[in-house]
């Protein structure tokens, strides 16, 4: 399946956590520039080597994928690590609750080092921003966090 964004109405389609996702990553000084760069939406996807990308938004110059599982964190962590060299950001969309995903990186925070950004569709938020991929040698400079914490310094508080 292939879906694509020429229009920021396009996006009333999708939940919350996607749009962010999405304004995030390709949103460009505070512009939409949609009609330069369509933003593509494509689900699973096969690499050349023969592993499936669940979901892939690209807009031709940033790619960001998105790993989706119901609830098996391991697997789906494992998927994300396979598959980070596809994109500039890689995610992992879960139903779990919030609190479960913060209890679950205190445990693994080889997850947060490793730049997965973690999503919980169940309380459609992304909970943890990604961090950029060794995918490019250039990759565009991200939107201001705005002064929020990063989640690094919140797990070292916790310890």
């Amino acid at each position: 399946m292939s879906f694509t964004v020429r229009f920021s109405e396009d996006l009333l389609l999708f939940s919350n956590w996607f749009i962010e996702l999405i304004r995030l990553h390709f949103l460009k000084n505070g512009i939409w520039n949609l009609n330069k760069h369509p933003i593509e939406i494509k689900s699973h996807v096969r690499t050349l080597d023969n592993h499936e990308i669940d979901l892939m938004i690209s807009d031709g110059e940033t790619v960001v994928v998105v790993e989706l599982k119901k609830y098996d964190m391991e697997t789906v962590i494992k998927q994300a690590l396979a598959r980070r060299r596809y994109a500039n950001y890689i995610y992992i969309a879960l139903d779990l609750p919030t609190y479960f995903i913060i209890n679950y990186l205190k445990k693994h925070p080889e997850v947060i080092r490793a730049g997965i950004g973690i999503i919980s569709a169940r309380d459609n938020c992304i909970v943890i921003r990604a961090y950029p991929q060794k995918r490019k040698k250039h990759v565009r400079k991200e939107n201001n966090t705005n002064g929020e914490p990063i989640i690094r310094d919140l797990l070292e508080i916790n310890k």
